[in-house]
């Protein structure tokens, strides 16, 4: 598992432009007053949101980010080719007989 120290998210979040210098300033003062972890004061404040955060440490590592909330779902009937009944009552389906 990859951590960072909270000087390192602070600096990475400033450097991607998601805070400002005295944004994490005042975050650092409350996390330590807090006694909780940068991070989770930076997004209590609402200066970024978890996905911002991550964001921002897929982009230092070289991870792509992908927003899951903006890939549509896939259904069987998205793949399924258009000479097919797509009809769900037509779909193959197994059934168990009781004896």
């Amino acid at each position: 598992m990859i951590t960072r120290s909270n000087e390192d998210l602070g600096r990475l979040l400033v450097e991607e432009g998601f805070i400002t210098e005295r944004q994490l300033e005042k975050a650092r003062a409350d996390a330590e007053r807090r006694g909780e972890p940068l991070q989770k004061t930076l997004v209590s404040m609402g200066f970024v949101s978890d996905k911002d955060i991550v964001e921002s440490m897929g982009k230092q590592m070289g991870v792509a980010f992908v927003d899951l909330d903006r890939i549509s779902t896939w259904t069987a009937s998205s793949w399924t080719p258009n000479w097919l009944d797509r009809s769900p009552s037509t779909w193959p389906s197994a059934t168990r007989s009781s004896r």
